[in-house]
């Protein structure tokens, strides 16, 4: 907690040649107030971790790589309830896109991995430093969503399931409400069953989707 400190010095007057009147001093003590609530937003790259499958087609496989990088975008909402700590809830989104020609085929997908959940963030936002640090982890809804075209024929597969997402991250704080700084960030999360243009599907133990990703990104963050 920063405080900030306004001295007065009151000088001594003398009323008389050999008479002089005690010298004050007036101590002014300026509360800062703390603040409650964090707003955090980050955007990046993103990588997904999961293995494509051993066997797939040159095409395919080349197809599927396109997919494992995209745009990543976070944001976080947390309430103080302790000297460096805070609750809140956790928007995550990665996005990628793929397109591939072969002779007279068409391949065009579309995914998209979301996660939203309640949220738990340690920090040194409080700390007398501009040099902060954070590390925060939440857990909740994982939705998976694949729209694919193969040609003029439209496949959209969608599965949900429980994740996991946590970020580490520097900022350096411009000034006591905005900081800014790199995040690192990791995801965790498999789908055992989805569904294809409405067709519910399970998926064997060896065959779940992997939807686990590393991003890299930028932040800033609002306090007040």
């Amino acid at each position: 907690m920063k405080r900030k400190l306004s001295f007065l010095a009151l000088a001594a007057a003398f009323s008389l040649p050999c008479k002089a009147q005690e010298s004050s001093v007036e101590v002014k003590v300026e509360n800062v107030k703390q603040s409650k609530v964090a707003i955090m937003a980050s955007a990046g790259y993103a990588w997904r971790t999961a293995e494509i499958p051993s066997g797939t087609a040159y095409f395919l496989k080349n197809h599927l790589e396109k997919l494992t990088s995209g745009f990543h975008f976070d944001i976080s909402a947390y309430h103080r309830i302790a000297p460096n700590m805070g609750l809140g809830l956790k928007f995550n989104r990665y996005s990628a896109s793929a397109q591939t020609s072969l002779g007279a085929a068409y391949f065009s997908t579309k995914d998209r991995i979301i996660f939203i959940g309640p949220s738990f963030m340690y920090s040194t936002f409080d700390m007398d430093t501009p040099h902060k640090f954070y590390w925060d982890v939440a857990i909740g809804y994982l939705q998976y969503t694949s729209d694919s075209f193969v040609n003029v024929r439209k496949i959209e597969a969608k599965g949900s399931t429980i994740g996991l997402y946590s970020t580490i991250g520097y900022q350096y704080a411009v000034n006591r409400s905005f900081l800014i700084g790199p995040q690192l960030g990791f995801g965790l999360g498999a789908l055992k069953s989805y569904t294809e243009n409405g067709v519910s599907k399970s998926l064997g133990k060896n065959e779940k989707e992997g939807l686990g990703r590393v991003s890299l990104a930028a932040t800033a963050t609002i306090r007040f």
